[in-house]
């Protein structure tokens, strides 16, 4: 087995090329430093010098930052659409059949080399507990481990995550499909084996990546992500809490988050349909690595990579939005509109919440290609927003609360991550586990399963189109799709129980028919002659006689209907 170094690149090396590729062409925020003498002026260079307005000094102090940066009150006139607005990819899936089966699509994101790896280590591993215990262990296929994985999603869809793995397929009330498929025992024993990485060697690996245990397959995926699919105009970036409690050495703790203690993944979603495009998961700081004071601007960067030099527009929330991201992702022709901490130092005082300023007002400040707006939603509460993709003081002068251009296009773009985590955790196929590897590839079967149907739906727009429980039915009609393939080879043993035999019959799979089963009773056989009285219990399966052991062959079948034949 390959090495981890030789997989793919993990999240540390993805950064390195970022950074170090845009090293020169970065701009901080000294560049943009300007401080304004006492008399600036805010006319338009087409006015004469003799109509000149002065700038109070006061309000001059107001609306510069504590970084030198100022904010001025006036928009600067644009002549045409700024070249990061225009968008030259269309939307849409790229290298997705309408043809594809449901199947088709979800192996694009589980993909082969991911099943591969999987049921390599897997086997592996299964082979190890089954030498300790003097057994034999069974190997993993793919196709097996295909209906493993519909198994589960089956029980997501049916929201039987919670439910105890027997009395799925114990229960005779419960949905054959699990008792047809595999016996309980062999899915326990999958679910105990299953693994994503070499474990001999895991511990080098670990020293220098968190993640060594899946990391190989997360690479896998995200590529498969962000490469059979391009988003809208809109993308949001926001993290995902992965519930977990067991142990972890990054797990976090989220009081805003309804599981409060999990695993936090970054992700970039688009905005319109929530496609999960790009992912990173947060491994804390290291032991002795610095403290990063630009983590966020580099966690956006990382997840920006797949889409620069589109034109799109990212929505992000207060932790990320700084002037100086903003200026990078301009460099790269993105834009970017999201709310910022009143404590951001690029904010100048006017912008502050002013408890004397009206309610429902807006101030706007200008710097080059950035624009900020402080609206007071409440009497005790003001927001503040930075955009570079607006660029004037556009308000909706129709809505009560006059609200700018820029928070009703943040309000219309800022759910897509969200979305997409209520989507997955409505029908997710995560079970409890104290492995927090397979909490992740449950996140990562999840995600795809929600890729795979907005693909499948965007490709096949007439799929249940007057019906709103459409992904419900996708998902089950995936798993039935994973699942068919193993159910048909089982069926075709010998001796199975007349439990399994009727669940088969009862998920559609079809048997010949068997010849009725006759008592059986000691006969003289009918191709001796009469004198030697030779009886026998064995009868011919085509013509129903009994023959002795002389006159058939292994298979119950006289000689004279073996000569017909």
């Amino acid at each position: 087995m390959a090495q981890s170094t030789s997989r793919g690149l993990t999240v540390q090396e993805i950064e390195a090329i970022i950074f170090n590729s845009d090293e020169d062409n970065d701009i901080s925020l000294s560049d943009e430093e300007y401080i304004p003498p006492a008399n600036v002026s805010t006319s338009s260079s087409s006015d004469s010098s003799d109509d000149e307005e002065v700038m109070d000094p006061a309000e001059c102090a107001s609306r510069t930052s504590k970084t030198n940066v100022f904010w001025n009150s006036t928009a600067v006139a644009h002549a045409r659409t700024p070249s990061h607005n225009i968008i030259r990819v269309p939307q849409g899936a790229v290298g997705i059949s309408q043809f594809m089966s449901k199947k088709d699509v979800f192996s694009k994101f589980v993909s082969d080399d991911i099943a591969d790896e999987v049921v390599l280590c897997t086997n592996v591993e299964g082979k190890r507990i089954a030498s300790e215990k003097k057994k034999t262990w069974k190997n993993l296929t793919k196709e097996e481990l295909y209906a493993y994985i519909g198994l589960t999603l089956l029980a997501g869809s049916t929201k039987s995550y919670d439910v105890p793995i027997r009395e799925l397929f114990l229960n005779p009330f419960a949905d054959p499909h699990y008792k047809a498929t595999m016996s309980v025992d062999r899915f326990e024993a999958i679910w105990r084996c299953i693994r994503f990485d070499e474990k001999r060697t895991q511990p080098v690996r670990l020293a220098t990546d968190k993640l060594a245990p899946i990391s190989y397959i997360w690479n896998l995926f995200i590529k498969n992500c962000y490469k059979l699919y391009n988003s809208s105009e809109y993308v949001t970036v926001d993290e995902q809490l992965l519930a977990f409690r067991g142990r972890c050495k990054f797990i976090q703790y989220m009081p805003s988050k309804p599981a409060k203690y999990g695993i936090k993944i970054f992700w970039m979603c688009d905005s319109a349909t929530y496609y999960g495009m790009n992912g990173m998961i947060y491994c804390g700081k290291e032991a002795d690595a610095p403290v990063q004071k630009d983590l966020c601007s580099n966690i956006v960067k990382t997840l920006a990579l797949p889409i620069f030099h589109s034109g799109k527009n990212i929505t992000m929330d207060n932790y990320f939005t700084n002037l100086e991201l903003a200026n990078f992702l301009l460099q790269k022709q993105l834009t970017l509109v999201g709310t910022m901490r009143p404590n951001r130092r690029e904010i100048p005082p006017i912008m502050k919440h002013n408890a004397q300023r009206p309610i429902y007002e807006s101030v706007f400040g200008f710097c080059n290609e950035a624009t900020m707006v402080s609206y007071k939603a409440k009497k005790e509460k003001s927001v503040i927003l930075l955009s570079t993709m607006h660029h004037d003081e556009s308000i909706d002068t129709n809505d009560r609360k006059q609200k700018p251009e820029i928070i009703l296009h943040y309000n219309k773009t800022k759910g897509g991550v969200d979305k997409m985590d209520e989507m997955i955790t409505e029908y997710s196929c995560k079970r409890q586990t104290k492995r927090w590897p397979v909490a992740l590839f449950s996140n990562i079967l999840d995600v795809s399963s929600l890729n795979s149907y907005i693909v499948y739906c965007q490709t096949n727009p007439e799929f249940h189109a007057n019906r709103n429980d459409k992904r419900r039915l996708f998902l089950t009609e995936l798993c039935y799709e994973l699942l068919m393939h193993t159910m048909l080879e089982r069926s075709s043993t010998k001796c199975l129980s007349r439990q399994i035999t009727e669940a088969m019959i009862r998920c559609g799979i079809c048997f010949q028919e068997q010849p009725e089963q006759r008592e059986k009773k000691r006969k003289r056989c009918y191709i001796c002659p009469a004198k030697k009285e030779r009886k026998s219990e064995r009868f011919c399966s085509t013509c129903g006689q009994n023959v002795c052991r002389e006159h058939s062959e292994e298979k119950i079948i006289c000689k004279n209907c073996r000569g017909n034949m």
